[in-house]
């Protein structure tokens, strides 16, 4: 049987293919994980499973200020000691967000590198690419612009997206919980 934090989880339930989760995390969004597997226990007050598992964490945009609210996440998570990948799909925006993250906040610094696939692999925790890769080891996808490769997106322990209001934020949603497994409607 599952246990879950009621602070931590709204909803939680077991069925035959393993265990999934939605609900919300201390103030990062709202999450939905699914694995498969019987190990469970606690890690740093959150709940977790031993098999391999995609946490993920729906942000909702609270301006049409997208640039500024992703630097302040990459910037929230890479203090808590995640190793980040940020997928930015088009590279135009690649480089304006590279420029953004030197310059959005003069009191803050969010090391971070543009990456290439001549690069290799790199040590930066935060790590900015336009096409499948996992180049600093990181544990957390963090989507910048355009929606990931399903099956690439499963590799990382988490991915959060942000979430614009109205119709395009309904259909991104649609599309997570149909990428999550969580049937056809948001």
């Amino acid at each position: 049987m599952l246990r879950v934090a009621p602070e931590n989880l709204s909803r939680a339930f077991l069925d035959r293919t393993g265990v999934a989760a939605i609900g919300r995390g201390r103030g990062h969004g709202i999450g939905i994980g699914i694995g498969i597997g019987r190990g469970r226990g606690r890690r740093n007050g959150r709940m977790y499973t031993s098999c391999p598992m995609t946490r993920l964490i729906l942000h909702d945009l609270q301006s049409d200020k997208r640039a500024g609210e992703l630097a302040r996440l990459i910037e929230s998570l890479a203090a808590e000691g995640h190793r980040l990948v940020v997928w930015v799909a088009d590279e135009g925006r690649r480089r304006i967000f590279d420029d953004w993250l030197w310059t959005f906040d003069k009191q803050s610094f969010v090391p971070h590198s543009v990456w290439q696939p001549d690069l290799g692999d790199v040590e930066d925790p935060v790590v900015l690419l336009g096409e499948p890769g996992n180049p600093n080891g990181a544990t957390a996808l963090v989507i910048g612009d355009d929606l990931p490769g399903e099956e690439w997106a499963k590799e990382f322990d988490e991915i959060h997206d942000l979430i614009p209001p109205g119709d395009e934020g309904e259909e991104r949603r649609s599309w997570w919980k149909r990428w999550s497994g969580g049937g056809e409607e948001a």
